[in-house]
């Protein structure tokens, strides 16, 4: 549960930004209406791309916090990809609604 709850923490530093990108993704999926299955791959590319710009940001930004989460047994390797996949699925899910509900 512990390494659960550090996890979270840490995600919740860069949650908006990310989120901010989910938003900016649906919406132009709500924009283009019946033609949305056109930019899909596009929207999962600049959803990637945009995740792995504000990971190395938040890396380079927090680096001295790091050293925090090491200490209790979380590597950089877990905190990437634990935080990627709750980003990404809230992402698809989120999408597959938008997407569903046009």
């Amino acid at each position: 549960m512990r390494p659960i709850l550090l996890i979270i923490r840490f995600y919740s530093s860069f949650f908006i930004a990310n989120f901010c990108i989910t938003l900016s993704a649906l919406g132009l999926i709500e924009y283009y209406g019946s033609r949305a299955h056109l930019i899909i791959t596009t929207l999962i590319w600049y959803k990637i791309l945009t995740m792995a710009v504000i990971l190395y940001t938040v890396f380079i930004w927090k680096k001295h916090e790091l050293y925090y989460y090491q200490s209790l047994g979380i590597t950089k390797f877990k905190l990437i990809w634990s935080t990627s996949a709750i980003d990404f699925s809230l992402y698809l899910v989120l999408l597959y609604v938008t997407y569903n509900n046009l």
